[in-house]
């Protein structure tokens, strides 16, 4: 089996597949406008915003199998599960737990269809942070 890169709860990534091909953070900053007489207004800093991250990538279900992953995913989803996000160290499975994140959408194109289904699958996972106090994300990654 090939080394785990990332895991969202369970759900693991590979270097192989299933993989991710890109994966994008954002980070929002919350300010206020204040409004002031006879001047433009003031932005006031109100603290940090939501922190997302972006898995993109393709599954082979054919050639590698992972199209039960998107299921599974799909499954927590509905079911309201909060869950570690893990960037993995090396190949004893122990890594650095990023925070608890909640999936906020996943999105999938299926293409290149033959008699047992789609051949390739693109995906995109967004996950957000679950934000409980303290939680912080560690790491230096945003």
């Amino acid at each position: 089996m090939s080394e785990v890169l990332v895991a969202l709860g369970p759900f693991q990534f590979y270097a192989t597949a299933p993989s991710f091909e890109k994966l994008k953070f954002e980070a929002e900053f919350r300010w206020a406008q204040q409004e002031r007489i006879k001047r433009e207004p003031a932005s006031q800093f109100l603290g940090p915003g939501e922190r997302s991250i972006t898995l993109d990538g393709v599954l082979y279900p054919e050639a590698f199998g992972g199209a039960e992953l998107l299921s599974s995913i799909h499954a927590a989803a509905r079911a309201g599960t909060v869950l570690a996000f893990i960037a993995m160290r090396d190949q004893s499975l122990q890594g650095d737990v990023m925070g608890l994140w909640v999936i906020k959408s996943i999105q999938n194109t299926r293409s290149h269809f033959g008699r047992s289904g789609p051949r390739k699958i693109e995906f995109a996972i967004t996950i957000k942070s679950y934000g409980p106090d303290g939680a912080g994300f560690p790491g230096g990654l945003f």
